[in-house]
């Protein structure tokens, strides 16, 4: 958890899956996560996806240089919190 002087703080959440590295390298293959994901899902993926649109405009920069849609999709699969 990062905190600053007035008060405003972050917290990351970073969980490791091993099985989301195994395409090979300069491979990307078209995923269409509304097919992919349940419904309750995928309207946590695309309320996530709004949010990196803001980061990614207020900071001036690509959306997947936030995270890319499959990182997303793992956020959004994540139920225990």
């Amino acid at each position: 958890m990062i905190s600053n002087e007035k008060g405003a703080t972050w917290c990351f959440c970073v969980k490791f899956i091993e099985s989301a590295w195994t395409n090979k390298p300069g491979e990307r293959p078209k995923t269409d996560y509304k097919n992919e994901l349940d419904e309750d899902t995928f309207k946590v993926f695309s309320k996530l996806r709004e949010a990196r649109k803001q980061i990614a405009i207020e900071d001036a920069v690509p959306a997947y240089a936030i995270c890319t849609d499959q990182e997303l999709t793992f956020m959004a699969k994540i139920k225990d919190f």
